[in-house]
């Protein structure tokens, strides 16, 4: 995405989030230091928006959800990334990244208290609200960082010299390489990146990375840990989520955990496995699970088991918690998933809905990024126009029709493996 889309989805979505709070009236504490960080975050970024923008961001906030960033988003003007310096916009897709995560552990934590996620039951709302508290402090930091760089970039534009010095003679607010535990990870950053960088491109992280361990990244390692470490397509990722994946091993461990040795290793443990035995699993990720009754009745007539979730949030925890029955079930061939691809989300209790049209790439990402290998076919209606993105996964699908989502239930039940039907953008 480029530094304007980047810097409009950070401002749409920073105000999205603080209309979800006030919408919802929760009055936990981490929620409401949240609340107070998106704000600044608007405050912050106000000068990168045009005065007729700012006065409609503000009336459409009225209405948005924590996921409302495919309502209409407000503008950014042009002329003002001329000679932007690069520090700013890396902080932006940082920031973009965080804000991402907050917006899954809203929907999380507001899926959590719903009677439709009994499956849910081991997840502690405080473990959510901690999360919540950990991404606040990282987005304030940024705020910090951002605030900082804006304040030098507009003095310097304007040529105002004795501000200037003034605004540098204090200091630059703390890095972001401050909350990087993994000593190698940091190493890495500050000699590779740059101290003040705050987020690399894509392409950027694997060929530095491969020049810090001295080698070649391959394709297929390259493409798995971008879905990892940039499970909301920002484009690259920051230090914070290099650190999370790699936690306290080495880089070059975790990068070879990415690779065909991993997925060597991940089979040798079913390899004494009869998948005859394994009873088929289909996970179904829907906002409206009531509207495919007459499949679910089938695939259960199947012996097919059945595991449905209303959020790509809820589905993302649930399979962390159920990693070792889905490794099986993936290697047993006996996996396949369902997921819609947008997701029209409440506002409150009076009913007021906003789309989100990630969702199906989403869990996509997060799949693959994961070494899971099972089939998934996202079922949507007029949306399907945007599921090309089935293309750059392998054993992927979309479609709008009630007979191929049928017909790969039904090959799930038979223990199929092979058949390749439903494969492709908008099967009919």
């Amino acid at each position: 995405m480029d530094p304007l889309g980047i810097a409009t989805s950070v401002i749409t979505t920073a105000i999205a989030i603080e209309s979800w709070i006030d919408q919802h009236r929760k009055k936990e504490e981490s929620l409401s230091e949240l609340r107070h960080t998106v704000s600044r975050l608007a405050v912050i970024l106000a000068p990168l928006q045009t005065d007729t923008d700012r006065t409609s961001s503000s009336s459409s906030s009225q209405s948005s959800d924590a996921h409302s960033e495919s309502s209409t988003p407000v503008s950014v003007s042009s002329s003002i990334w001329n000679g932007l310096d690069p520090a700013i916009t890396t902080c932006l897709q940082d920031m973009r990244e965080i804000l991402g995560r907050i917006q899954d552990d809203l929907v999380l934590w507001k899926d959590k208290r719903s009677k439709k996620v009994a499956l849910l039951e081991f997840l502690r709302p405080s473990l959510v609200l901690g999360r919540i508290q950990d991404d606040e402090q990282r987005l304030a930091r940024r705020s910090d960082t951002l605030s900082f760089a804006l304040q030098v970039y507009f003095l310097r534009k304007a040529h105002e010299q004795a501000e200037l010095r003034a605004v540098q003679a204090r200091g630059p607010p703390p890095s972001a390489l401050d909350e990087v535990r993994n000593a190698e990870v940091k190493r890495f950053w500050e000699e590779r990146v740059g101290g003040r960088m705050s987020f690399i491109d894509g392409a950027g992280l694997c060929r530095e990375l491969g020049a810090w361990l001295g080698i070649r990244l391959d394709k297929t390692t390259s493409d798995t840990l971008l879905l990892r470490l940039d499970e909301f397509a920002v484009g690259g990722t920051g230090p914070s989520s290099l650190d999370e994946f790699v936690g306290q091993r080495s880089i070059r461990r975790a990068i070879a955990s990415l690779g065909n040795i991993e997925s060597l290793a991940l089979a040798r443990q079913f390899e004494p496995l009869d998948p005859s035995t394994v009873r088929p699993l289909l996970v179904w990720i829907d906002d409206r699970p009531e509207g495919n009754d007459g499949f679910f009745g089938i695939a259960e007539r199947q012996g097919i088991e059945l595991i449905l979730l209303t959020s790509t949030a809820s589905a993302k925890v649930w399979a962390e918690e159920n990693e070792a029955r889905l490794r099986q079930a993936d290697y047993a061939n006996r996996l396949r998933f369902i997921s819609d691809n947008c997701r029209w989300e409440a506002t409150d209790e009076g009913g007021g809905v906003v789309e989100n049209l990630t969702a199906g790439e989403a869990i996509l990402r997060y799949l693959r990024g994961r070494l899971y290998h099972a089939p998934v076919l996202i079922y949507c209606g007029y949306s399907i126009l945007q599921t090309k993105y089935v293309l750059s996964f392998s054993r992927a699908g979309s479609t709008t029709q009630a007979r191929v989502t049928l017909e790969y239930i039904r090959a799930l039940g038979r223990g199929e493996s092979q058949d390749r039907a439903w494969e492709y953008f908008n099967i009919w």
